[in-house]
């Protein structure tokens, strides 16, 4: 009686550990899943063992149908990892590589790659995760041009140094070549603008005294 009581305890607390490992199972699902990054974990023949479900709206691809396909062949269709991959320094390293890639489709990916191991240190594969960074990408090349566009424009404006020639009567100035022009010609050559004319209140009120107005 006593072994078989013994039995049935320990055959329930088998089941009570089984029950409690699918509940944290479909925990860290539900946890994956709920992520807009694409995780996956492949093994170190780049073949993937487990993915989330973002793998779906990254490729089109259900999740089910990438699993033991390599990683390489189901991004860029090629078959073998490509150059610039972040798996071959991570494993070198035996520690986290990242690398921003762009797909045939024009989208921008930044990949981040972490090792797994066993319990022995021998590395067993990584931990894959991928995140659309196009909007981003699209932001810097945006700031990039505008800045490549003020560096331009900022090269075509001629600046005046040291002492400009200027006649203390007439205010006529002397350009380079030795020729006297207005100081409104002079401003329009050398910085592309002009003057709008009018009258100073000062001057305003002198020029109405002076035709008694």
């Amino acid at each position: 009686m006593t072994s078989d009581h013994t039995i049935a305890r320990l055959q329930a607390r088998i089941a009570a550990l089984e029950a409690e490992r699918a509940r944290s199972a479909s925990t860290w699902r539900e946890t994956v899943d709920a992520m807009s990054d694409w995780v996956c974990i492949i093994d170190r023949d780049f073949r993937i063992v487990r993915s989330n479900r973002a793998v779906e709206d990254f490729l089109g691809v259900k999740r089910e149908n990438v699993l033991g396909k390599t990683c390489y062949a189901l991004v860029h269709g090629t078959d073998a990892p490509i150059g610039h991959c972040p798996i071959p320094p991570m494993v070198k390293a035996r520690q986290r590589a990242q690398a921003d890639v762009q797909l045939a489709d024009g989208r921008w990916l930044s990949v981040t790659v972490d090792p797994l191991t066993d319990h022995e240190g021998r590395l067993t594969g990584a931990v894959h995760m991928v995140r659309d960074i196009t909007a981003l990408r699209q932001i810097q090349a945006e700031r990039e041009a505008l800045i490549k566009k003020l560096e331009q424009a900022l090269s075509e404006v001629r600046t005046i140094k040291g002492l400009i020639p200027i006649c203390a009567k007439c205010h006529r100035i002397r350009n380079d070549k030795g020729a006297w022009g207005s100081l409104e010609a002079f401003v329009h050559d050398n910085f592309d603008a002009d003057f709008s004319h009018g009258l100073c209140p000062a001057c305003a009120r002198s020029e109405f005294e002076a035709y008694d107005l």
